[in-house]
Parts: structure tokens; sequence; C-alpha cells
């Protein structure tokens, strides 16, 4: 249906006025309130972010979720992604099951207390400092720096660390990608003593004796290239391991300082910093039931590790570069709204044949809660493929 058509048809359906909203390509929610900053308490238990479980971020390619909760985990987890498409929307509504195979992807990689793919712990005299809320954290705070699809950014401030003799630290991690490049970037800076070093690390399903395809799973640290990754059967629809996976952390060698193991728990890439006293790397997945698995070409490390910074604008793409999927909601005063070609499948009493249904219409509530599925009236309804 035309826009126009279709903005005229809700118009005379629910007499209500609305804008278009742009799409975002960092999010953050609580309770069902999109945030742009929030200073996490002591008492933050799983799930207090829903089931994005801290920031989210997301490319063409890929999509990362922070995890941040009382397991103290500073983990990154990751969502597959089937098309490439805008999913973040999809996966932080709390009637989605974040283990359910959608039409745009599910999560795909199971980190149990690991790193997840590209974290980054304190490294100090061979040891491994994680962040631990309240232990040895007095706060942490994260900020959406940058919402839009082309350049998301996403700052995570670690205050008042304590790294042991009394010493405490400021960390503030930033954390980057764009629309059109597969890598998430990361910088790490900290203010006060501190003369260690960091590691940027992987999940290791090397060694997991739960991995039934353990042996598939290829170590890659290549110290002339800056990169630390693992390929082979270490992801899966409901976190199993029946597909192949490529995770990958790497650096410029000028902050590249050697490969350590962290038991049988993480791998990991320890980096120096630089003279600002700055520590860079970047990170990256790709899945077998992506649309084009980078890992599939003969190259893939060049291809990888040859993108450095971030797309010029000219090359960010737009909004448009997404193929948006939204479901359709009651809709009540003071919503409001923007276009979108599809819908997904929902599980809700009004449907509970799973039907994908499409009215164009994605949907923010004035009021911050969950609004029902239902079929809408006099609007054109169709059946994805």
């Amino acid at each position: 249906m035309n826009k126009c058509l279709l903005v005229a048809a809700v118009c005379i359906l629910t007499g209500y006025t609305f804008s278009f909203a742009e799409p975002n390509g960092a999010v953050l929610y609580r309770n069902g309130k999109r945030l742009g900053y929030h200073k996490v308490p002591s008492t933050a238990e799983h799930h207090y972010f829903g089931y994005l479980e801290g920031p989210a971020w997301e490319n063409k390619y890929s999509a990362f979720r922070y995890y941040i909760d009382k397991d103290d985990r500073n983990a990154l987890d990751i969502i597959g992604k089937y098309k490439e498409e805008a999913i973040l929307q999809h996966f932080s509504d709390p009637s989605v099951d974040e283990h359910g195979d959608w039409p745009w992807g599910t999560d795909i990689l199971k980190i149990g207390s690991s790193m997840g793919v590209g974290s980054f712990r304190l490294y100090a005299n061979n040891k491994w400092l994680n962040p631990q809320i309240p232990e040895n954290l007095d706060s942490l705070v994260v900020i959406i720096m940058d919402s839009s699809v082309q350049t998301p950014k996403v700052q995570i401030g670690y205050h008042g660390w304590n790294i042991g003799s009394g010493s405490k630290v400021t960390v503030l991690w930033t954390i980057s990608t764009a629309l059109n490049e597969r890598p998430t970037r990361c910088e790490v800076a900290i203010t006060g003593d501190y003369a260690g070093k960091v590691v940027a690390g992987l999940t290791n399903h090397r060694d997991n004796t739960a991995n039934p395809n353990k042996s598939s799973v290829q170590l890659i640290q290549d110290e002339s290239k800056g990169l630390l990754a693992t390929l082979g059967k270490q992801c899966g629809l409901q976190e199993g391991f029946a597909d192949t996976c490529l995770l990958a952390v790497f650096a410029d060698k000028s902050y590249f300082d050697s490969f350590v193991k962290d038991g049988a728990v993480n791998y990991g890439m320890v980096l120096k910093p630089d003279a600002d006293k700055n520590f860079k790397w970047s990170l990256a997945y790709s899945w077998a039931r992506e649309a084009n698995p980078l890992f599939r070409e003969a190259n893939w490390k060049e291809l990888l590790t040859g993108a450095t910074g971030i797309a010029p604008v000219s090359e960010r793409g737009t909004a448009a570069d997404f193929h948006f999927i939204t479901d359709t909601r009651e809709v009540i005063a003071g919503d409001f709204f923007s276009l979108s070609g599809r819908s997904i499948g929902t599980r809700s009493p009004a449907n509970r044949n799973h039907q994908r249904q499409a009215c164009g219409l994605n949907i923010l509530r004035k009021d911050n809660t969950a609004a029902r599925i239902f079929n809408c009236v006099n609007l054109p309804l169709h059946r994805n493929p």
C-alpha cells in the first residue's frame, strides 16, 4: 500500500495524530521504556533490562547485547540474523522467546560465565580483573551516545573500579559500529593509577564438554594480523552447537601484546595502550545461516582485519538499507507510528496460530506498556512467504 494511503487509513480509523520515528541502531530498554542514560543499581538481577540484558546495537550483519546483571559477566552476546534487516525491536519484546527460531533470527551462542564475543577484562600481573557490582565497583553507567542506524554508539562507564591495593580507576568503554560495516569497534580509556593492560576475549567452546562438536572448532591466533578467532560448530538454535560460526577479535599490530587463555572458559588477546593510554580493538562474528557468511570467503582474514575505522559518511547507508519488520499492535491515543513493510510471527491470545500479519505499522506506545496483537480493521493483511 502507498504510504500516504496507509497514513490516511490510520487517521480515518483512529482519529489520532502521529509522527514518523527513525529506526534505531542502538537501544537500552528498562520496563518497556527506552532510555538514553541509566545508572545501574548494585541490586541489578538477571533480566533487569529485560531480554536484551543491557544496551544493544546492530549493523546489517550482526547484533550484539551487553549483559548487565548480578552474575557480573561483563559479557557480549550475539544474535544471529537470517537477513540483513533490523531485529532489535523484536528481540527486546518481552513476549518473544529469545531462544525461539523467529523469521528474523535468534540467540545463537551459549556464553555461560564467559566473556562472549569481544568483551574485555583489565589484565595486570597475569590476572584477569572483572568488574563486579558492588564488590569492586562503585557504579556502572550506560549512555546511548548515538542511536542512529548509520553510526550506533554506546558508552559503558565503570566508576570507582577497585583494582586492588586501595587503588580505584574509572574505565570508559566506547563501542561503535556502522550500518554497512560488519565489525564493532571498541575503545577503552582508563583514568587513574593503572599500569596494566587490557585483554579482549572469546568464549571457549573448543574445551566445552557440553559441545559435542568441539573437535571441529579451530583456534586461530595470527600475530601478524593481530587476530584471535575460533571457527567451527559452536553456535546454533536454542544455544546449540550444530552451526558453524566465526567468532573474532582483532586489533592493529601496535596494540597487540600476546595471546592468553583463561582456563577452559575464555581465549584472550592482551592489548597494550597507545600514547594516549587508550586501548583499541574490534570484534565480529559470522553465522552459517546468515545471508552471506564471511568465513566462506577464502580471504576472510584479510577482509575482516583489513577493515579499519568507521566507514565514511558516503558509505554508512541509511535506514532504507534495512528491511524493517514489525508486528501490528493495538492503537491508543497519543501513540507514535512509523511505517514498515512486513511483520513477524507472534505469540499472543489474539494470534494463536502464529500467523504472520502486516499492516505496515510500527507503534511506540505512549504509556510504554506492551500492546496486544490484533487484526487491522479495513487495512490489508498479507502472509509472508
